[in-house]
């Protein structure tokens, strides 16, 4: 009697069937020509994002050691420095001092030595000083670093398909896009530390990471 063919599970089969697909080999593309395509290592990310401190709110970069005790009843006062508002995109020229707050608004990198931020609804500016009715814990209204992608995290896997999300992830590293010489509706994508000779495109999407 012929033996009965064994069965193979979903899983099993699907391992099968990868492991007979030649990944075309790749050819380097832009970022602009990579949405809806596949990527071919894990986008590995090498810093963090964002790489320091941000403020989360218009207000004041203050010391949260500054404002311990601070009550209604007794508030502390903090010495405003005079200096250009922190904005976005603007790096600090000074730190914070002990016992002087610095005015910043969302998204600015925190000044070297504040580790809080204060919202104008918290503080009253009293002329050259910055009363406080209430302390603060470090990280008060503070982004941290690599909020968004840690320093050594996959930002991307390998096999996702190419959304703007991933793409948008993939831009703010240092990488580039391959594109399949064989499969025009197909792509892959590397680090910018691979080469084309280890770059290969994957067979089909996953939804392993999560930036859609």
């Amino acid at each position: 009697m012929p033996s009965r063919p064994r069965a193979f599970s979903l899983e099993e089969a699907a391992q099968l069937a990868a492991s007979l697909i030649n990944p075309p080999f790749p050819q380097w593309v832009p970022l602009d020509d990579a949405l809806g395509r596949i990527l071919a290592h894990d986008l590995e990310a090498p810093f963090a994002i964002p790489g320091e401190a941000r403020s989360r709110m218009d207000g004041y970069a203050v010391r949260a050691a500054d404002t311990v005790g601070a009550s209604p009843a007794s508030p502390r006062e903090l010495r405003l420095v005079q200096h250009p508002t922190l904005t976005a995109g603007t790096v600090p020229q000074l730190g914070a001092e002990p016992g002087t707050a610095g005015r910043i608004l969302t998204g600015a990198l925190l000044p070297h030595g504040a580790d809080a931020v204060l919202p104008d609804e918290e503080a009253t500016q009293l002329g050259e000083t910055l009363q406080i009715s209430r302390p603060v814990s470090p990280g008060h209204w503070v982004a941290p670093p690599g909020e968004q992608i840690h320093k050594g995290e996959i930002a991307v896997r390998a096999g996702s398909l190419l959304t703007p999300g991933r793409i948008a992830a993939a831009a703010a590293l240092p990488a580039f896009l391959a594109l399949s010489e064989d499969f025009t509706a197909d792509g892959s994508f590397a680090p910018a530390s691979a080469t084309a000779a280890t770059a290969a495109s994957a067979p089909a999407a996953s939804s392993s990471d999560t930036r859609g």
